[in-house]
């Protein structure tokens, strides 16, 4: 079957064709045509849709190369980004640390895996659970997902950090 082309008026409509209807006409095959699929519009999509899949992807490809290039070794290219930089021993023998120019990829790297593990939360845990509480309203669904995610937080970083506070105190 052969395609009409805009310029060839159509065979049954007995009406002339109007400038307007053209340009309409063709406006509406320039937007079917710039609606197929690119290579990344599935992945854009997605995206936006789950947005832990970036910090995520993020997350694990730091992860990834850290272990590749051997965690133990010092000269790991990738350490910074997930181990404190710029250790300090001081006269009891205890360690402390310094501030440097690699503490930023350490920032970078933990400010994109808490932001994952925000979303991730958010989305998979605690979105189904504020749906099946609050099924007609959005706001009281939103407002649980924050707070539901804050007390988990604070729960297990609070419990992490008494539990280190209780260790140090028996050495």
């Amino acid at each position: 079957m052969s395609r009409i082309s805009s310029s060839t008026p159509s065979s049954i409509s007995t009406m002339p064709s109007q400038p307007h209807t053209e340009r309409a006409n063709e406006r509406r095959r320039a937007r079917a045509a710039s609606n197929t699929q690119k290579p990344l519009d599935s992945f854009l999509e997605s995206t936006t849709r789950h947005t832990w899949i970036i910090p995520g992807l993020i997350s694990a490809t730091a992860v990834g190369l850290w272990f590749l290039f051997d965690p133990q070794n010092e000269e790991n290219p990738f350490r910074p980004f997930l181990e404190l930089s710029y250790p300090i021993v001081n006269q009891y023998g205890d360690t402390c640390y310094g501030k440097g120019a690699k503490d930023l990829m350490f920032v970078a790297f933990y400010a994109a895996f808490f932001t994952f593990l925000r979303e991730l939360t958010m989305e998979m845990v605690l979105s189904p659970l504020a749906l099946k509480l609050f099924p007609k309203q959005k706001s009281k669904r939103h407002r649980f997902m924050e707070q539901g995610y804050e007390l988990l937080h604070f729960s297990i970083a609070g419990f992490y950090g008494l539990v280190q506070f209780h260790l140090r105190d028996e050495i």
